[in-house]
């Protein structure tokens, strides 16, 4: 499930800021390796030999223009992927797979309300990965659980321009619900 907050999703749409086709990134940007098999977080992150274990080693991190976060691919990332920064014109960031196998699994796990979020952020590209939110039991004060896989958000910023999301399997996320028992 993508959701994109009200009012924002036709704007994308018309403006063909949502697009299917991926823009390819220009360089200039450092790149971050993550691998849950053979990663250490105590690594530097740089290089396939020396990726990073967890989604948690990105959380800090403010993305520079032209950048990219590249997911081993066949591996499974608990957790969430809320990164920070915006890309550029012609410079955008990019969340990738890089290896052989399987897209990689982003899987919130029901722990996270959006798995993957982008807010007030403008020239990124997702693709080629698997996003997963199951139950994971937790209800707010009212008795609802919100889960999302992607949420892009733009509040008192004007146009986001440049979001795309290509080649995402989106599955076995529990929306919100209410529990009424």
């Amino acid at each position: 499930m993508i959701h994109i907050m009200r009012g924002l999703l036709p704007a994308l749409v018309c403006s063909g800021l949502l697009s299917g086709a991926a823009a390819a990134s220009a360089g200039g940007g450092a790149s971050y390796y993550l691998d849950p098999r053979g990663g250490d977080d105590t690594h530097t992150g740089t290089s396939e030999d020396a990726a990073w274990k967890s989604l948690a080693r990105l959380d800090g991190i403010a993305f520079q223009p032209g950048d990219r976060v590249l997911l081993r691919a066949g591996g499974t990332f608990p957790g969430r992927l809320h990164p920070q920064g915006s890309g550029a014109a012609g410079q955008p960031i990019v969340i990738d797979r890089y290896g052989d196998g399987a897209n990689p699994v982003v899987a919130g796990e029901g722990k996270v309300e959006d798995t993957i979020r982008l807010h007030n952020q403008q020239h990124w590209e997702i693709r080629n990965l698997t996003v997963t939110n199951t139950d994971g039991g937790g209800w707010d004060d009212e008795g609802r659980a919100i889960r999302r896989a992607i949420h892009v958000t733009a509040e008192d910023t004007g146009d986001i321009p440049h979001i795309h999301l290509q080649n995402l399997a989106i599955r076995d996320v529990r929306g919100m619900y209410r529990f009424d028992g």
